[in-house]
């Protein structure tokens, strides 16, 4: 999969953003809780039935270093609604399961290996 990004797009992402006359908050690109959430997509990419709330909850907790109970469903909510409304995943209609978009994917590989490659190696 071609994980390149545009600069247009890697803006559209990063900035806050109305749809469908929704308010979406910016996905701020070094924020470690962003980059837990992109890095969750991909692991969900090979799942065929997509994840549910919890299963995000489960993941993202262990990806942040906590306890799941120490993540309230609220910001779990949060959190898919803004990935949901960026393009990035789409709710199985009928269900309450999400699946990662092909765009999605592709904006989850390129920030994720962006930030593991290059970024947190030149901070350190």
């Amino acid at each position: 999969m071609d994980a390149t990004l545009g600069e247009e797009r890697f803006c559209h992402l990063t900035q806050p953003q109305v749809v469908n006359h929704q308010r979406v908050a910016a996905l701020r690109f070094g924020d470690p809780r962003v980059q837990a959430l992109l890095s969750a997509i991909v692991l969900f990419a090979f799942v065929p039935r997509g994840f549910t709330h919890r299963e995000v909850r489960d993941r993202l907790a262990a990806l942040l270093g906590m306890d799941p109970g120490a993540l309230s469903p609220g910001r779990v909510t949060y959190d898919l609604r803004r990935l949901r409304l960026h393009g990035l995943i789409a709710r199985t209609p009928g269900t309450r399961r999400y699946q990662p978009t092909d765009e999605g994917l592709r904006v989850a590989l390129f920030c994720s290996r962006v930030y593991l490659r290059v970024l947190r190696p030149g901070l350190a």
